[in-house]
C-alpha cells in the first residue's frame, strides 16, 4: 500500500505539464479528488463517464482495472512493459503481487505513455547512465523474452515500451543522427523488435507520439 498521495499531472500538447490531482489509498480502495486549479482551468473531466468534474472524493471501483479508475489504469504497462515491471520488483526483493496498482503507478512514474505522469516517483535502484548499443541492448530484450535472465534488466526497463506483448524500446532521436535510451523529451521513437530465423532482427519504428 502506497503511503503518501500521488499526484497526478499531465503534458498539455505545448509541452506544458500541469497539476491534475491527487491520488491516494487505504485499506478500504483507492481515491482520486480533482486539484481546485484544474477545476478552474479546465472544463471537462479526464473520464467524462467515470469521473465527476469536481472537487468530491471519489472511489475507484475494485473491478475490472485492479483497483484503480480506468483513466490511470490506462497508464500501467501490460505484456512486455508488466513483465519487466515485475522482473525489476523482484530484483529488488519485492513479490509483485503484494504491490498494489498504485505502487507500480509511483515506480511508473513519468516513464509511461500518454499525457499523465505521476510524482513523486518511486526509485527501486539507481537510474543506469552507462551507454549500452541499441544492437546489444535489443539482443538482450529478446534473450529475456526467450527465457534467459540478462544483468541488464533495468536498462530494459527503462527503455521498454510499456504496450503489447512483444519486446520494445523506447529511444530518443538525437540531433546527430543516432539514438538514445535516455528518456528525454523530444524527438521519442518506438523501436519493436522481432527475432527471425537464423539470428535475424527486424525492428519495426514509428513516433512515440502516434
Amino acid at each position: 500500500m502506497l503511503e503518501t498521495p500521488l499526484q497526478v499531472k499531465r503534458t498539455l500538447t505545448t509541452g506544458q505539464c500541469i497539476d491534475v490531482g491527487a491520488l491516494a489509498e487505504n485499506k478500504t480502495g483507492v481515491y482520486f479528488q480533482y486539484d481546485k486549479e484544474y477545476l478552474q482551468r479546465r472544463n471537462s473531466s479526464l473520464a467524462p463517464f467515470n469521473l465527476a468534474f469536481s472537487k468530491e472524493l471519489q472511489k475507484a471501483p475494485k473491478q475490472p482495472h485492479y483497483g484503480l479508475h480506468g483513466v490511470f489504469a490506462d497508464s500501467l504497462p501490460d505484456g512486455w512493459g508488466l513483465y519487466l515491471l515485475d522482473r525489476v520488483l523482484r530484483k529488488n526483493g519485492f513479490n509483485p503481487q503484494r504491490v498494489s496498482a498504485l505502487e507500480r503507478l509511483a515506480v511508473i512514474g513519468g516513464n509511461c505513455l500518454g499525457a499523465l505522469s505521476y510524482q513523486p516517483q518511486t526509485s527501486l535502484n539507481q537510474s543506469p547512465t552507462e551507454d549500452i548499443a541499441l544492437t546489444a541492448l535489443g539482443k538482450e530484450a529478446v534473450k529475456e523474452f526467450e527465457g534467459t535472465e540478462t544483468e541488464l534488466i533495468e536498462h530494459l526497463q527503462t527503455a521498454g515500451g510499456s504496450g503489447g506483448a512483444r519486446p520494445k524500446l523506447n529511444a530518443t532521436l538525437m540531433e546527430n543522427g543516432q539514438y538514445s535510451t535516455h528518456p528525454l523529451e523530444n524527438h521519442l521513437w518506438i523501436m519493436s523488435i522481432w527475432l527471425k530465423q537464423r539470428g535475424c532482427y527486424v525492428v519495426l519504428m514509428m513516433p512515440k507520439s502516434l
